[in-house]
């Protein structure tokens, strides 16, 4: 390991929690995500952060066009890909 990753990883250990704003402007129809791509590509982020032991809050907009009821404008449907993705419990 070069003294550059040693550095990163020593900074990490000091911090406890890390905000990141993610696009999950995913399209769901009738409850279920259509394409969870945006999801897919922040796990390398999460992943590298939760495995240097912070805890992440995550932080996204997400507004399904074509459900006008807010409960089916919901992140838990997206939390819930997340854990399935993480294999691990997202709280929500």
């Amino acid at each position: 390991m070069s003294n550059c990753e040693n550095n990163k990883r020593h900074r990490f250990k000091k911090i406890k929690k890390v905000v990141i704003r993610v696009d999950y402007n995913v399209p769901v129809e009738n409850g279920v995500i259509k394409d969870n791509s945006k999801i897919e590509k922040s796990l390398k982020s999460i992943n590298y952060l939760l495995e240097n032991n912070c805890r992440v809050v995550i932080l996204s907009i997400w507004k399904n066009k074509s459900e006008e009821d807010k409960t089916k404008n919901s992140l838990k449907i997206v939390a819930k890909e997340l854990a399935n993705l993480l294999g691990r419990n997202v709280k929500f």
